[in-house]
Parts: C-alpha cells; sequence; structure tokens
C-alpha cells in the first residue's frame, strides 16, 4: 500500500511542507519544490514576505513565483556565469527540480539594498527613507524565533555568542567558512547589479532584495531557493512601490507600470 507521503506520480516522496513550497525527495536523488499560492503574515496578521507563518492564499502566486526564479537564474547564469541549484522549471505545475543542498547553519539571507527601506529604517532612526546605500550587503541567520538576527562576518565566520535586541545568539563555531563568506558577498553584489540593470531598462528603480545560498554535494557555493516579487521591492519613478503582479507583469509579460500609488509599508 503506498504511503501518504507519496504525492507525485513520478515517484516523488514529500518530506517538508513549508510556507510557500513543498519539498518532495526525487529518485534521482535531486529535490523538487512545488510553489504554491500561500502568502506569509507577521504576528500582526498583515502580509509580511518574512512572517513566519501562512495566511491566506492569492491566485497564481506559485507561479508567478516560479516565472519570476526561473527567468532571473537563467539571465544569472547566462550573464554571470554564476551557478544556482536549479536543474528544470515545469511552470503547468508549478515545480522546480533543484539539485539536494546543504544550507550554511539553519541558513543565511544575504540582503542587499540599494536604497534605505523597510526595516533597515527602524533599525536605523537617523536614516531618511530613500537614501542611497550603494548597495550595502547585509546578512542575516535564518531564526524566525530571535527576529532573524543579523551580524557581522566575524560572528558566521568564527561563531560564539551574540546579543540581538536581548536575546543571545549562540553560533556555536561558526556556520560558514570565510571564502565561501566572501564568494556569498561577491555574488551578491554581481547578482544585484545585474538585476538593477534589468529593472531600469524597464523604467524601475530598485530598491533592495534578499537571496539565498547553500553548497552543493562536491561543496560548490550556489544560488538556491528562489528570486521572485516577494524577495525584492521596486519602485517607479515617483516612487511608488510595484506589488507582486505588477513586478510579475513588468518581467515576464514587459507590459509598463509605475501611474499608480502603492503602500510602501513592508519590511526585508
Amino acid at each position: 500500500m503506498p504511503t501518504q507521503e507519496k504525492q507525485q506520480n513520478n515517484g516523488a516522496r514529500l518530506i517538508k511542507k513549508g510556507k510557500t513550497k513543498d519539498v518532495y525527495a526525487l529518485p534521482n536523488g535531486n529535490v523538487l519544490l512545488k510553489f504554491k499560492d500561500n502568502i506569509t503574515v507577521g504576528d500582526d496578521g498583515k502580509e509580511d514576505p518574512g512572517g513566519n507563518k501562512a495566511g491566506g492564499t492569492r491566485q497564481n502566486l506559485g507561479k508567478q513565483s516560479l516565472a519570476l526564479t526561473k527567468y532571473y537564474f537563467h539571465l544569472i547564469d547566462k550573464n554571470l556565469n554564476i551557478p544556482t541549484h536549479m536543474v528544470d522549471a515545469n511552470l503547468a505545475e508549478n515545480t522546480m527540480e533543484v539539485l539536494p543542498i546543504k544550507t550554511f547553519g539553519n541558513g543565511l539571507e544575504w540582503i542587499c539594498r540599494a536604497k534605505a527601506e523597510g526595516s533597515f529604517l527602524k533599525r536605523n532612526k537617523n536614516i531618511m527613507r530613500g537614501m542611497p546605500l550603494n548597495n550595502l550587503v547585509e546578512v542575516s541567520l535564518k531564526d524566525d524565533e530571535n527576529g532573524d538576527p543579523i551580524l557581522n562576518k566575524n560572528a558566521f565566520v568564527c561563531g560564539g555568542k551574540y546579543n540581538w535586541n536581548g536575546k543571545e545568539i549562540d553560533l556555536g563555531n561558526g556556520v560558514i567558512s570565510s571564502p565561501n563568506f566572501d564568494l556569498c558577498y561577491i555574488y551578491t553584489k554581481q547578482i544585484t547589479d545585474l538585476i538593477i540593470k534589468d529593472f531600469k531598462k524597464r523604467g524601475l528603480e530598485f530598491i533592495d532584495i534578499k537571496y539565498e545560498f547553500g553548497l552543493t554535494r562536491t561543496n560548490k557555493v550556489v544560488l538556491i531557493d528562489e528570486i521572485s516579487a516577494g524577495s525584492m521591492r521596486v519602485f517607479d519613478k515617483k516612487g511608488n512601490k510595484l506589488e507582486k503582479d505588477d513586478i510579475y507583469e513588468a518581467v515576464i509579460n514587459d507590459k509598463n507600470f509605475g501611474m499608480s500609488k502603492r503602500d510602501m509599508g513592508r519590511d526585508l
């Protein structure tokens, strides 16, 4: 009798149900990501890409996120030769086959900021909204319980105990090597420069974005997870924030946006 974990006709075995993606093990040793239409919300119940729980759905969000990820992963491979974990993407099934990956500790997020917005303003009260940040890179630990601590290279490489918003963060003996940290930093800068140019040609202004990296079985650093509308912030030239649907339409369907006022309040 087949187990309840057998969810796919191709023999894929469900190993994790995530907030926005379900994860399956494939018979060939790779992993299948099933993109879902779930939106994430914060403790206040409002939509937040960094939220800790699913809070409803948005039609076609999964398909849009996959389409944008496929577009950007191909763009990065073509122009930068930076490897990703993507093997193939099936837009009809909302699935992406990827290489099995080992994360750095429980995961690190690499945030690149062209201008000051979102949580950066909350942490830096003396900074004006929209102030140029010259593609500042911040690295945070994926730790929902402790508010995704943003620490420096020394902390992630050497480990130890650190204070973040009054909470002690124990990084043990470190979660990433110095060479891999430096490579992820370089990749973050290079990818962001490419994405800025891609939006500029559409008459749009890139504000900030976040990435994740991991290691293959041969310990090669690769870009992982996704690059979608939920992982970036984009404005038109008048300072109006584009919504997820707008970013998808602008990038995938070359639609012109930028005339209506958008909500500017979301954290990254």
